[in-house]
């Protein structure tokens, strides 16, 4: 029986460094957890509380998210109560406008009939 070999590429996989650094934090921590319990601690409950924090960011994120939605419906409440006034306002403008078409239209009218009348009188123009 030869020697077993290993090839060079296989120090390159990542999964391989992965399970040696698995390897040595389980060596340390059965080494010396009893030990430093003390002073693993913290890092077990920082490791332990990291969904709540996840939680509590989330829940964060949609309270701005929230804010953000209802400051969007005021200004698009606001922008729309502009549209309202502008639009009334041209239609109050539109229907002056009618109202004063409407009067030269009648004056124009009036105007050629007087002139139709004059002509009538007057055939020599």
């Amino acid at each position: 029986m030869g020697d077993i070999t290993i090839p060079a590429d296989v120090w390159q996989h990542p999964l391989v460094w992965w399970l040696i650094l698995a390897g040595v934090a389980f060596t340390i921590v059965v080494k010396f957890g009893s030990a430093n319990a003390v002073t693993l601690t913290p890092l077990f409950r920082w490791w332990s509380e990291r969904d709540a924090r996840k939680i509590m960011r989330q829940a964060e994120i949609e309270a701005a998210a929230l804010i953000l939605n209802d400051q969007r419906v005021v200004a698009l409440t606001n922008q729309v109560m502009g549209l309202v006034k502008q639009v009334q306002e041209l239609t109050s403008e539109l229907s002056t406008a009618h109202g004063e078409i409407t009067s030269l239209r009648n004056e124009i009218a009036s105007l050629r009939k007087e002139l139709g009348d004059y002509r009538d009188e007057h055939p020599e123009l």
